[in-house]
């Protein structure tokens, strides 16, 4: 039986980090605009807004330091916010959107909450990517070109940050498995707000009133595998780590749809030396 909502263990005590929280697969999760609803449904929750612009590097290290600085135990961090498919743009720090948002901001909010997190017993980290990662340019990342607005479509500069999302969790493991539970969850084709700035007007058009009325889970289905990686006794127990999983909470079909990119380790090791130096020069200017 695949992993349901009446599974989730007792989780008194613990600490969630939700990027996104205000809609979509992050209200599921826990979080922001949802905190009225969550606290009238579990009247002994502590739920915190805490503002993080990953479109914006500084805003995003200052977040992660604020609650570093609190002495919050950060026992799992989701890195579920995102965007999708939307027009060429930059981040207020110049780089493409898509890449800025959906992994630097990521990275560099992961990195910083680190201290955090590592005074967790047993802590997690999931980092939400798509079945999209498929899609990145045959390069992987294209690290010299990633500014350029005619270099991919905006689907691929999309697969190319869920790609991103994938290789950060293998180099997250590299660095850190022996203390942190990392993991990668595909939420599969869901029925969130998260394609209505997309590129192409007809292809959100389809999606919208054709594809996800038909196919698409619904937010909470959708949810379900990032919260079995967040919540599980499994997770533990069988040592899943650096996993990437399909919906619902399915490792075996997560690694047959996982490209020979997301298992590349040197690329995520290039990339992890690109975005490390990036935030570091981004931050510092």
């Amino acid at each position: 039986m695949p992993f349901s909502v009446q599974d989730i263990p007792n989780l008194a005590g613990k600490t969630f980090v939700v990027t996104g929280g205000n809609a979509g697969l992050g209200y599921e999760t826990k979080a922001n605009e949802a905190i009225a609803k969550i606290t009238k449904v579990t009247p002994g929750a502590k739920i915190e807004f805490l503002e993080l612009k990953l479109n914006d590097l500084k805003q995003v290290d200052a977040a992660a330091k604020k609650l570093v600085s609190s002495g919050v135990i950060v026992d799992v961090l989701i890195n579920n916010a995102g965007i999708f498919n939307t027009p060429f743009a930059l981040t207020s720090d110049g780089i493409e959107e898509q890449f800025g948002v959906n992994h630097v901001g990521h990275f560099a909010f992961t990195m910083a909450l680190m201290p955090a997190i590592l005074k967790s017993t047993e802590p997690r980290i999931v980092n939400v990517s798509s079945t999209s990662h498929t899609q990145a340019p045959k390069e992987g990342i294209l690290f010299d070109k990633l500014n350029d607005s005619s270099a991919l479509s905006s689907y691929q500069r999309y697969g190319q940050s869920k790609l991103a999302n994938i290789l950060f969790t293998k180099s997250l493991h590299k660095r850190f498995g022996d203390r942190i539970y990392v993991n990668s969850a595909n939420p599969g084709f869901t029925a969130t707000d998260v394609g209505q700035k997309q590129e192409n007007g007809i292809m959100k058009l389809v999606i919208n009133n054709i594809l996800k009325p038909l196919f698409s889970a619904t937010v909470l289905d959708g949810a379900l595998t990032q919260i079995y990686l967040a919540c599980s006794t499994e997770i533990v127990e069988k040592g899943y780590k650096d996993g990437y999983f399909a919906p619902i909470a399915d490792k075996k079909r997560g690694e047959k749809e996982l490209s020979a990119l997301g298992r590349n380790e040197d690329l995520a090791e290039k990339l992890w030396q690109f975005t490390e130096n990036l935030v570091k020069e981004k931050i510092a200017a």
